[in-house]
């Protein structure tokens, strides 16, 4: 048994009492189970957003939204072939990634207060495996790109996997 002092009165109390003996002051005023839950849905909230901005920069560019139509001169004599090297494969697993951890973001921000220790470790994890793998789908698909303009395509996934462990860091510190 350590013995601590008392904020309040500053007398010596033990560090296991809930309240001064002599003052009464409550030693321990603050849930930190509360303070873990939040963290855990400030977690939640930094993924959703960054899904959230992944897709909304994704439906920008499948609706030609970032395309210049003044610049476009088409002529029907010229014919030009590239090889992208792109996977689409990797855009989609990157993109079906993305989507599915975003409503498991979203499923962790409205539970995040309800659930207990061990549902709230499956999800966090869940959560982080998927945000990495769409990550790396992203990465993949837009390779080179992603190094040069990384900014425009990775923080978004860089995002969620930095919500997924602050929820799962959190959802670890959780009391049973």
């Amino acid at each position: 048994m350590a013995m601590t002092t008392c904020l309040e009165c500053g007398k010596p109390v033990s560090d296991s009492a809930q309240t001064c003996p002599s003052c009464g002051y409550a030693l321990h005023p603050h849930d930190t189970n509360h303070i873990r839950r939040a963290a855990f849905r400030s977690g939640g909230i930094t993924g959703f957003i960054g899904g959230m901005g992944y897709i909304v920069l994704l439906a920008l560019l499948s609706a030609g939204i970032f395309n210049n139509p003044a610049n476009d001169t088409t002529t029907s004599d010229v014919s030009v072939s590239v090889e992208s090297g792109q996977n689409p494969l990797m855009f989609e697993v990157g993109l079906i990634a993305v989507v599915a951890v975003t409503a498991l973001f979203l499923a962790g921000i409205i539970l995040g207060n309800r659930l207990h220790k061990r549902p709230a470790i499956i999800l966090a994890s869940i959560t982080l495996v998927i945000s990495v793998i769409g990550m790396l789908g992203t990465f993949f698909f837009f390779g080179m790109l992603a190094l040069c303009g990384g900014w425009l395509f990775m923080w978004q996934p860089a995002l969620e996997v930095i919500g997924a462990y602050k929820m799962l860091s959190s959802a670890l510190k959780y009391e049973a």
